[in-house]
């Protein structure tokens, strides 16, 4: 084994598994594929690899990746596999946000994408780029987006996992500040509605009422009394927590069903 892989792997090690955001699992690969075997690897855990945005959960991948050390370079979902320049991610919705290597100064040399390269269709993350100021490849210092040819079997990749169902999920604080309640249990707090209840079943737990939800056909959330043993199915979920106070018996469960 060489000494760049044996230090590849050292600071894989440190970041390769599971890291979760919110309801989000992003899971960092330790083996290496090309990009359509990364893509199939995502979907077998019921996922999809990477496509950054400009938002939170892509600086919270970005500090992870920070950690990785600069000789690992991953795929994204972003590709222009069907139409040059368009530039989509697996589910062929287009991309809006960029960020390209800009080029090493005076001159944008290796400026990304490559101009008139219609064979790299699909696009890595990586923070080293060739430079023909230097004596060799440079570390620009953070990462950015490369095209290469999708063949390219030396990547590792990222796959961006929804976790669904009930209860709170890993990493997840259920607080006035987020946006919304799917995947938190609030405890002593109902969804306060009427005309969305679907029916009422008794002689419940907070378990059976859940699955019970997951079973009927337009079920999205429910409100479980634990004194009462019963159980609320709701066609609706709740958009925020502000939605969740008005009665203090109950504990509303999001089914967050994707």
């Amino acid at each position: 084994m060489s000494l760049r892989r044996i230090v590849l792997l050292a600071f894989l090690s440190s970041v390769s598994g599971s890291h979760y955001y919110h309801n989000i699992a992003f899971h960092f690969s330790s083996e290496i594929k090309n990009w359509t075997e990364a893509k199939d690897a995502c979907v077998q855990m019921q996922g999809s690899l990477f496509v950054p945005k400009q938002d939170e959960r892509t600086q919270f991948v970005m500090g992870i990746l920070e950690v990785s050390g600069s000789e690992a370079f991953w795929w994204t979902g972003v590709n222009d596999r069907s139409e040059e320049s368009r530039y989509v991610d697996t589910f062929d919705r287009e991309i809006t946000y960029t960020n390209w290597f800009p080029g090493h100064p005076p001159d944008e040399y290796n400026k990304q994408p490559t101009k008139g390269e219609v064979s790299q269709d699909c696009v890595e993350l990586r923070r080293v780029f060739s430079n023909r100021h230097t004596t060799g490849p440079t570390d620009v210092g953070q990462f950015y987006w490369n095209d290469v040819t999708c063949d390219t079997t030396d990547r590792h990749y990222i796959c961006e996992i929804i976790i669904c169902g009930f209860g709170p999920v890993p990493e997840v604080e259920c607080s006035d500040e987020m946006n919304s309640a799917y995947g938190c249990a609030i405890d002593n707090h109902m969804l306060p509605t009427s005309t969305e209840i679907m029916y009422i079943t008794s002689e419940e737990t907070q378990m059976t009422c859940a699955m019970r939800c997951l079973s009927q056909i337009g079920c999205h959330s429910a409100n479980y009394d634990s004194s009462e043993l019963s159980c609320q199915l709701i066609s609706v979920r709740a958009e925020n927590l502000s939605e969740l106070i008005l009665a203090q018996q109950y504990v509303y469960l999001s089914t967050n069903l994707c």
